[in-house]
């Protein structure tokens, strides 16, 4: 459960940043995002990385837990690639549902 908690957040914090980008913001909403809403989009991507950090070093300890979590960081970034893509329109909603399910997973498991 800690691995898919930790790769849902890492995705998640990918789209928040990859969101408050303005030409990506554009180009799946259609306007361009306020200066409130970018500052709160980029906030929310450096949580949910902290979250992803904090939640592989309790688990797996400081050594295996940092490399862990640059894994799981290029791979959210990797599969936010080919979703914003072939897909842009999903990212808002993708990013909404694995930080639901990255929170929940973490704290059931």
């Amino acid at each position: 459960m800690i691995e898919a908690s930790l790769y849902l957040l890492a995705f998640a914090a990918a789209a928040a940043g990859c969101l408050s980008i303005e030409r990506r913001h554009i180009e799946v909403f259609g306007n361009p995002p306020s200066p409130m809403r970018r500052l709160l989009l980029k906030i929310a991507a450096w949580i949910l990385l902290a979250a992803a950090l904090c939640e592989a070093v309790f688990e797996q300890g400081p050594g295996i837990g940092a490399v862990e979590w640059t894994i799981a960081a290029g791979l959210g970034a990797i599969l936010l690639i080919v979703v914003a893509s072939f897909r842009p329109r999903w990212v808002p909603r993708l990013g909404v549902m694995a930080a639901c399910w990255g929170m929940a997973l973490t704290v059931i498991g």
